[in-house]
């Protein structure tokens, strides 16, 4: 079990767990019928009497167990049916939202940041000043937005409060409180001495993320740090903290990894 709740066999091979699982089928004498699409699920006195293929091809039982997946990676072959089918033998189906999904922000310089991935970094979601997520670990910069396990794992708290505009927060340095990275970054600029802003931070930041800092931190990239003012270094350090992006919707559902 890895952070993030990710589980994988010791082996690393997902053909081992598909083999327990073969293994288990035959130890029970269980039926396999591979490539036998349903075409319905069959009632006779309001009770399940069978399964009707496409093919023509009737199963007698008096129970069925839906495991069709979602709606999401229809490649796997999730096309949705199994909804269909559970309201047809009258089960109430919710509204279907994607999960485990990457997310879409609203700033244009995120594209800026694609490929750019940030490990160890703490994350905070929020809908009108209520927290609905957070977490550690590691997430990635998309051309539209946002995605990596973090991002997946938080997507599902978010989709509940989307297309409303949901608050993204990244910590930048969350094993430094606001204080213990001022000091950092005053130290930084007392050994850079006469560099200029826009070259201060190569030590601190990832050098993808740092046009962006010094454009959100408003500090002019070409003022020295020596000339760079208390308030405005305070302004910086929050910025690392307090990294904030605008989550608007979600990729398609088909690129869902869940329903």
């Amino acid at each position: 079990v890895e952070r993030g709740g990710r589980v994988f066999p010791e082996s690393d091979k997902s053909s081992d767990i598909i083999r327990c699982f073969e293994k288990y089928l035959n130890e029970n004498n269980v039926d396999i019928m591979l490539n036998k699409e349903v075409a319905e699920i069959q009632k006779e006195n309001e009770k399940i009497s069978g399964v009707k293929l496409k093919d023509g091809l009737k199963i007698k039982c008096d129970s069925v167990i839906i495991a069709t997946g979602g709606m999401s990676y229809p490649l796997t072959g999730s096309t949705g049916d199994g909804y269909k089918f559970a309201k047809l033998m009258g089960h109430t189906i919710k509204d279907i939202k994607p999960s485990l999904v990457p997310l879409v922000v609203k700033e244009d310089w995120v594209k800026e940041l694609m490929g750019l991935s940030l490990k160890n970094v703490s994350v905070t979601m929020k809908y009108k000043d209520k927290v609905i997520y957070k977490d550690f670990g590691e997430m990635l910069f998309t051309h539209f937005g946002i995605s990596g396990p973090i991002v997946l794992s938080g997507s599902r708290s978010a989709v509940d409060y989307l297309p409303n505009e949901v608050e993204f927060i990244i910590d930048l340095k969350p094993a430094l409180n606001f204080n213990e990275l001022d000091r950092r970054v005053l130290r930084d600029f007392g050994n850079l001495k006469n560099k200029q802003f826009k070259n201060s931070l190569n030590e601190l930041l990832p050098q993808k993320l740092i046009p962006v800092i010094i454009n959100l931190s408003e500090i002019n990239p070409e003022k020295r740090v020596n000339e760079i003012t208390k308030d405005e270094r305070h302004k910086l350090v929050n910025l690392l903290k307090n990294f904030k992006l605008t989550v608007v919707g979600t990729r398609p559902i088909d690129e869902a990894i869940i329903t």
